[in-house]
């Protein structure tokens, strides 16, 4: 029997150049198609929320931020913040006069870098899976100990310690407005998963940073956990409030290392609710998402393979690895050796590249991270407009999010004045072209009128300041219950 030659197809480098421009674009159609099914899942995850024996769970998992309070602006004191983000810690000190914030500074650690003198001799250091809860929470205490001792604050605590907001930007079960526990590590952290000391689906993480606090004779006590989004949402809140007509903030949303928003949904309580505020984990969104061969790929190499699908499209981490895969597929054997290795792309260089008008960007990111020698001005050109492609479906994937999430709000007429979405994180802050992205992509989706009823307003330092404005309301709300005690 004889069997055919399969017939191997030749494309040139503009056919390949055109197959990969089109993976990454979407049309109207498929945005609209995308944002009712994140409408259609919100649904569902406020119905299973209610009855989670009897509903199906969600592809997000709309967590309870038990947040129900707001800034008023008055919130007087010096209050701390910790914010455990994906590639950085920092530890906020915040001091509000009662009119706005007298002073604010911060002092910040590479996980990664600092984490090995805690972590000795493990590959991956504090986020591998051998380090154990201890390790992790005592390096976060003495990092923020070191801290207080610079800004004078130890000899302070004479009267008890600071009350502190503790922002954790990972997915969060909240049992209380301080009580919380992690549902799963993301953004390659995998701490404590092979130790008798874990950290996820275990302790409280509030109490294990308390616990550390205490063991370290540190002057803090955690008042309040939140999402890095919940900060942004309230640290956008707080300096709005001195903007005339602008609408209310009902949005807060990352784009930084990781992808995620919440918002308020004033029906919450219906749905067993503690807050209003809602942590929808839209990272994790999969209903109706287009995804093509490098997005499979890319999800291949990471160690949560099948999850956060909608993350893995937009956010920090991921971006320079799809540039990186998508490059690779349109030159072939024509790139270079370090193009064919993970991760030699950098995300910062290659959203440089993206919007490289003279293509100088572009080239710098070719020659120092991939050596790549004398490229063409037509090969500057393909790779500018490969990264390109790949920040705007980026941007495309929020501005989708933020519709449904406007739409859910129920502000997204004329007649309640619109909405502000606050937004923090390094891939909207650091790219004013980005940001503009997503508003002419929200125009696209809800026309010209509808969409300039979306004010996008960047948040300032939301996982730190929006933490320590909450510890700030719940620390005023805790001495008020006192205060009522003593009077009865």
């Amino acid at each position: 029997m004889k069997f055919d030659k399969p017939k191997i197809e030749q494309q040139s480098l503009e056919d390949r150049y055109t197959k990969y421009m089109r993976m990454f674009h979407w049309d109207k159609e498929t945005m609209l198609a995308i944002r009712d099914g994140v409408n259609k899942e919100c649904r569902q995850a406020l119905r299973h929320h209610k009855n989670p024996t009897r509903e199906e769970p969600a592809s997000m998992p709309f967590l309870d931020t038990c947040v129900s309070v707001s800034p008023t602006g008055k919130e007087r004191g010096i209050y701390y913040a910790v914010d455990f983000g994906g590639t950085n810690l920092r530890v906020v000190r915040v001091e509000m006069s009662g009119t706005g914030v007298k002073a604010c500074g911060h002092a910040s650690m590479n996980f990664e870098e600092y984490g090995r003198e805690f972590a000795p001799g493990l590959p991956r250091g504090l986020l591998d899976s051998h380090a154990t809860a201890t390790m992790l929470f005592d390096s976060i205490a003495l990092f923020a100990k070191k801290f207080m001792t610079e800004n004078g604050d130890l000899a302070k605590a004479a009267d008890g310690p600071f009350a502190c907001g503790f922002t954790f930007s990972f997915p969060m079960e909240q049992h209380g407005i301080d009580s919380g526990v992690l549902t799963h590590w993301n953004k390659n952290f995998e701490t404590g998963r092979d130790t008798d000391d874990k950290v996820e689906g275990e302790a409280d993480v509030c109490q294990l940073l308390d616990t550390a606090f205490s063991r370290n004779e540190v002057p803090l006590r955690v008042s309040a956990a939140l999402n890095d989004t919940t900060g942004t949402l309230l640290s956008a809140a707080y300096s709005l409030r001195s903007v005339r007509g602008a609408p209310p903030c009902c949005i807060g949303l990352i784009v930084g290392t990781g992808m995620n928003a919440c918002y308020i949904e004033k029906t919450a309580p219906r749905f067993d609710y503690q807050g209003i505020i809602i942590n929808t984990e839209c990272g994790g969104y999969r209903y109706k998402l287009p995804r093509n061969i490098i997005d499979r790929q890319v999800d291949c190499a990471t160690a949560n393979l099948g999850q956060q699908l909608t993350e893995k499209i937009c956010s920090g981490l991921y971006l320079a690895e799809l540039c990186r895969r998508a490059i690779l597929r349109v030159f072939r054997w024509e790139a270079p050796p370090l193009a064919w290795v993970h991760d030699s792309l950098s995300t910062a260089a290659c959203c440089a590249a993206a919007y490289d008008a003279d293509l100088s960007a572009t080239r710098v990111m070719l020659d120092r991270q991939l050596e790549w020698p004398e490229p063409s001005e037509r090969t500057l050109e393909i790779v500018r407009d490969v990264c390109r492609a790949v920040l705007r479906r980026s941007a495309n994937m929020v501005a989708v999010i933020i519709a449904a999430l406007a739409k859910q709000s129920g502000r997204l007429q004329y007649a309640a004045g619109g909405i502000s979405v606050g937004i923090d994180g390094s891939v909207f802050v650091r790219n004013p072209q980005y940001r503009e992205d997503i508003a002419v992509a929200l125009r696209f989706i809800l026309g010209d009128g509808v969409g300039k009823l979306i004010h996008l307003h960047q948040a300032q330092d939301g996982s730190g300041l929006g933490a320590a404005i909450l510890a700030a309301l719940e620390d005023s709300r805790t001495m008020s219950r006192t205060q009522s005690l003593l009077d009865f």
